[in-house]
């Protein structure tokens, strides 16, 4: 029978008894002949004390520290991997369930532990304390101390380190009354101080639970859905083959995947469940892996949502593309087409699967409900993503089933975030986070205010912003990133599979078209090489773009047309050679200087170069070193802005923040030379490059020290060791200039308790002011704990500036040393207005409770509105791995600029914003406006106009008011 949704199958629910819950009884772990805790296969465990051995790849017994003053550690002086350990608790009921934790120190940088019910060296799920775990692939922890025991440890802390405690899941007791648990450390080592210090562990009795049955995914067990023998290739052997691979991965040591090596379409498979009750209803779960990134997995138990093409051998068939609750994403919704998938490790099995794999974690797909054939099978239908780009990738595993129960109203069963009895409420269906298939889980939309039943209603994107592009995201030192031209927005991004990418947005007919302008000698899977775009006198556009050390090049392309629209509106791809490895483009026309082109980049000795056309870009000038700091490596990170007749600013640092202890500097180009801020020769161009080292450097901003404050300072004068990064700079209304910029304490090392702290800066016509505005939070990852979340300032309105941040509370400035996190370190983005020259700011914030992060925000130029803003938003793993989309707000503060009234007709003109919807209501008196006199009226871009009868009631009335809505 085919699958029927539990909505239709359990049409109200029943109360029953919850679950019992005990309070906790902690067992210490101990060792030698008579400890509960021995090697993996039950030898005597007898560990050296801690001090007496290097990198022995043993366990080390620290007899002064931990609950019992015993722990047992691994890493601690040196990198090492320790054996697996079995702890045995014991005396319990025979056949009881019972939830179990392991225990575990922590202190900086993350310590973690590996632990499960089965043996799996190396390979158990990796648990570390909450706020660490997601940027190491592990499992959250919880203090210790925040739960409650019969038995409890006899101490939770101790010096700088803390007790954490991690939930196992439940399992039942042997026939003996004992259950094992299998603990590990990290391994594969990373290196001394990556410690595991493990404690003991705790349990608690609990009620029998509808426990998952998890079931490995084979070749015995699944087939192609086209009939056709599956025959996955090995691991690695082949490239576009449209075909599974079989990786020694996963659970059972075999995962299939697709599209990993290259852009292929695996065939649609079919696992087949038996042994089951015939004909009963059972819930059923896809399982499928991720590193972070958004990979994905199509799956159903429905034979209906299979589209059928017609072709011979079915090689063709796919999911129905209306179907996306048949299309699961790791980490979001990838743009509206696929329902977010959840933490395995938040479901109970019978027997837990492998749930955390080196840096994979494995994800869980909802399927709802299907009733059993009369052979007591099920069927589960699986296929990949098939959308031609080498990422997102599919990695399948298995699936899982458990019987249909009747539901307790105080729990969720699916895991939305909405309790059993408000779906019931809601009319949603308690099993599946997505019930109107429409990529958006139904707390979301209940929350949003949309209709979790009605597919066509979602809600509104972050920010209340348009959609850009699907598929995009950039660095910050490459500009203009984004410009208004002859009306339209043309942003450029680099795509998740290497493409760099324009989008032209025309705010009138508010409609997208998306380019393609790299080609494959120019692409790459890195975000660095987001192309800058220039308009030429002629009024086409420019193009400039670079891989990332990727050879000593840069590439361009001219336009064909004013505005483009599609890729055969560009001329050929032309590469341009350069004398050294070359990144990013920051180029600038300036119209007094006869319409000369001043690239700027990184190539020369890896340190800012400039390269200048004076014909439009059809030839470049030898480039020339801009700034000479170190040899080859130390490099300083310039951003750039003019006012595109004589003048170019810069902003810049004396290296990267994770090799020199960097203040920030300014300094312009006019008149064939550089100066400093108040205008004093710093050197001519004739006489590049400055030399840095030596002196020849524009003026401090910011100015790094390690000291420590004294009377009458604080963070606005420095943060003592913050090193800083630059983000934008612009021109006040006076035409001096103003700028925004990051410093950060801590290192990649210490990524976890490292933080980012925002500040504004503006030149008073004497002297650089700067002002601590806002807390940064912490680094994107932890490779790059320097990579804050963003800010930028609105050219336009050089007192309003924009922010990412995932620090709890961003405008706390009073504590810089304890600065907490938000809620799953989610960047939100906020704005805000200065009247004052910066020393104060009214904030706003303008993306709440975002399901993922909104990240690297700037305002393109020339942008004609009351607010604008550019950012991308999903989940950036690295600078070469992302998975996100490009929104923007265009926004105008609703006002009638013109009028103008007929016999019983009239015709209003007025601001708006790309996007909206208005309406016209009429009155006579005032009090109420409750004509309608137009209805449905679509914004025109900044500026809409609109013709209207006056309503019948108020044809030929003595008086008549209008008014114009947003609907």
């Amino acid at each position: 029978m085919p699958a029927t949704r539990a909505s239709l199958l359990f049409a109200s629910f029943l109360a029953c008894l919850s679950a019992a819950r005990g309070d906790l009884t902690y067992v210490d772990a101990s060792s030698g002949a008579a400890g509960n805790t021995t090697l993996a296969s039950g030898s005597t465990f007898t560990p050296p004390l801690n001090g007496t051995t290097g990198a022995d790849n043993n366990w080390e017994q620290r007899t002064v520290f931990g609950s019992g003053g015993n722990v047992y550690e691994s890493g601690g002086e040196v990198a090492e991997n320790a054996p697996e350990l079995r702890m045995k608790l014991t005396g319990l009921t025979p056949g009881g369930t019972y939830r179990v934790r392991v225990h575990f120190w922590d202190a900086s940088p993350a310590w973690r532990i590996r632990a499960g019910f089965s043996s799996a060296p190396g390979s158990n799920a990796l648990y570390a304390n909450q706020a660490e775990a997601a940027g190491i692939g592990a499992m959250g922890a919880v203090a210790a101390s925040t739960l409650t025991y019969t038995v409890a440890p006899t101490i939770f802390a101790e010096s700088d380190r803390t007790m954490f405690s991690a939930d196992l899941g439940t399992t039942l007791a042997n026939g003996s009354g004992e259950i094992a648990v299998f603990l590990d450390d990290l391994a594969p080592v990373l290196g001394p101080n990556d410690r595991t210090w493990f404690d003991g562990l705790s349990y608690e009795a609990t009620a029998p639970v509808n426990a998952v049955h998890y079931i490995d995914a084979t070749t015995a067990n699944t087939t192609r859905w086209d009939g056709a023998t599956f025959a996955p290739a090995a691991e690695g052997v082949t490239g576009a083959d449209n075909n599974w691979e079989q990786r020694a991965l996963g659970n059972g040591g075999t995962a299939f995947e697709a599209n990993f090596e290259a852009p292929e379409n695996a065939p649609l498979l079919v696992t087949t469940l038996t042994g089951l009750t015939p004909s009963s209803p059972y819930v059923l779960y896809g399982y499928f892996w991720t590193d972070g990134g958004n990979w994905r997995l199509k799956a159903s138990a429905s034979v209906n949502d299979i589209q059928i093409n017609g072709t011979a051998g079915n090689l063709t068939d796919d999911f129905l593309s209306t179907k996306p609750r048949t299309h699961f994403a790791a980490n979001n919704n990838a743009g509206g087409t696929a329902t977010v998938g959840a933490l395995a490790s938040a479901t109970t099995f019978t027997t837990t699967p492998l749930l955390t794999e080196g840096n994979r974690t494995l994800m869980q797909a909802n399927l709802g409900v299907a009733i059993s054939d009369a052979n007591g099978a099920l069927k589960i239908y699986i296929d990949d993503l098939a959308e031609g780009s080498a990422v997102p990738r599919t990695w399948y595993d298995g699936v899982g089933y458990k019987p249909a129960q009747t539901l307790e109203p105080a729990l969720d069963e699916d895991g939305d975030g909405l309790t059993n009895a408000q779906e019931a409420s809601h009319g949603t269906d308690p099993y599946l986070v997505d019930t109107d298939g429409d990529s958006y889980g139904d707390k979301v939309e209940v929350d949003a205010g949309s209709d979790p039943l009605n597919v066509l209603s979602i809600p509104p994107l972050p920010g209340n912003g348009l959609a850009i592009a699907p598929d995009g995201a950039w660095t910050w030192f490459n500009d203009e990133r984004a410009i208004f031209h002859q009306g339209s927005l043309f942003t450029g991004y680099v795509k998740a599979n290497g493409q760099y990418g324009i989008t032209r947005y025309d705010p009138v007919a508010n409609e997208v078209f998306h380019m393609v302008i790299s080609t494959a000698a120019s692409q790459q899977q890195d975000d660095h090489n987001n192309p800058s775009v220039t308009q030429l006198p002629d009024g086409r556009l420019l193009v400039i773009y670079s891989k990332h050390l990727g050879g000593s090049q840069f590439y361009q392309r001219t336009s064909l047309v004013p505005l483009p629209s599609s890729n055969a509106d560009w001329g050929p791809e032309i590469s341009v050679a350069m004398p050294n490895n070359h990144t990013y483009s920051n180029a600038y026309l300036l119209t007094g200087e006869n319409n000369a082109i001043y690239n700027f980049s990184r190539c020369i000795n890896f340190n800012p170069t400039l390269t200048k056309s004076f014909d439009h870009g059809v030839t470049w000038e030898t480039p020339q070193q801009l700034i000479e700091v170190g040899s080859n490596n130390v490099r300083p990170y310039p951003r750039y802005c003019s006012n595109h007749t004589d003048r170019i600013d810069l902003i810049y640092t004396d290296g990267h923040p994770r090799d020199v202890d960097n203040s920030v500097y300014h300094m312009f180009y006019k008149g064939g030379a550089l100066h400093k801020t108040d205008g004093t020769l710093v050197d001519t161009l004739a006489n590049l490059p400055l030399d840095h080292e030596g002196g020849q450097r524009g003026s401090v901003i910011y100015q790094f020290s390690n000291a420590a404050w004294g009377a009458g300072q604080g963070p606005d004068n420095w943060i003592p060791g913050a090193r800083g990064w630059t983000w934008d700079v612009h021109y006040g209304t006076d035409g001096n200039p103003v700028c925004v910029f990051q410093v950060q304490t801590g290192t990649d090392a210490t990524w976890a308790t490292s933080r980012i702290y925002y500040y504004f800066a503006r030149w008073n016509g004497t002297a650089w002011e700067r002002k601590f505005i806002a807390q940064g939070g912490r680094g994107i990852y932890a490779a790059e704990s320097d990579y804050g979340g963003g800010m930028t300032i609105d050219p336009a309105h050089p007192n309003v500036i924009y922010i990412s941040s995932n620090a709890a509370n961003p405008f706390n400035l009073a504590d810089v040393s304890n600065v907490p996190l938000r809620t799953n370190a989610r960047y939100e983005l906020y704005r805000g207005v200065t009247n004052d020259g910066g020393q104060t700011f009214t904030w706003e914030q303008l993306t709440t409770n975002s399901e993922s992060d909104n990240l690297r925000p700037i305002v393109p130029e020339n942008h004609g509105y009351d607010r604008a803003l550019l950012w991308f938003n999903g989940t950036y793993t690295s600078y070469t791995s992302f998975d996100t989309r490009v929104l923007a707000v265009l926004e105008n503060d609703l006002s009638v600029s013109t009028s103008s009234f007929g016999n019983n007709t009239g015709a209003l003109i007025w601001k708006s914003s790309p996007g909206h919807s208005y309406r016209i209501t009429g009155s006579a008196d005032l009090t109420g406006f409750p004509y309608e006199a137009a209805m449905g009226i679509k914004a025109q871009g900044g500026t809409t106009s609109q013709t209207f009868e006056f309503p019948a009631p108020l044809q030929n009335a003595p008086k008549a008011f209008f008014r114009v809505e947003t609907e």
